[in-house]
């Protein structure tokens, strides 16, 4: 009787380890293909940059659907940005890549998730640029949006 019961205790010892043993080894695959084998999600052809001097430099109808401005108010707009607004290229990012994300913001009301597969970008970037755009733009203000006076009130 003590003999079996000593022979079912490690039966039983021996399976549990072996469970644990697959166990592990299925939880190292599947960290293994989540974590190193990632299949890249921005794959497009057209990066950010790419996507942005294709728009300004083609069809002018182009860059009013896609920006909702002509190429020269883009221009300008984006000299007044950096001149008054104070915005600033990064290493990756130059200002007009960072207007056009805005303007598409803006303009098409699009999602951060289709920002990041038209630019090319993470999440993070695509945030980062919009609050930086949008300080920018709150810094011109003060120049360009002026308070109705008394007098403009009572005339009309």
């Amino acid at each position: 009787m003590r003999k079996d019961l000593t022979i079912r205790f490690i039966k039983q010892w021996y399976h549990l380890r072996r469970r644990r043993r697959e166990l592990f080894v299925k939880m190292l695959a599947y960290s293994f293909s989540a974590f190193v084998y990632k299949t890249p999600k921005h794959t497009s052809i057209l990066s950010g940059p790419m996507w942005v001097d294709e728009v300004l430099t083609g069809n002018p109808q182009n860059v009013v659907e896609m920006l909702r401005m002509p190429r020269v108010v883009f221009q300008r707009l984006a000299h007044a940005i950096v001149d008054i607004g104070k915005l600033r290229s990064t290493q990756e990012v130059s200002v007009n890549e960072q207007l056009a994300m805005f303007l598409c913001f803006c303009g098409h009301h699009a999602s951060s998730r289709a920002l990041q597969c038209r630019f090319q970008r993470s999440g993070e970037t695509i945030t980062r640029h919009l609050r930086a755009v949008l300080k920018a733009v709150r810094r011109m203000s003060a120049t360009y949006i002026k308070l109705p006076t008394k007098n403009d009130i009572t005339k009309k």
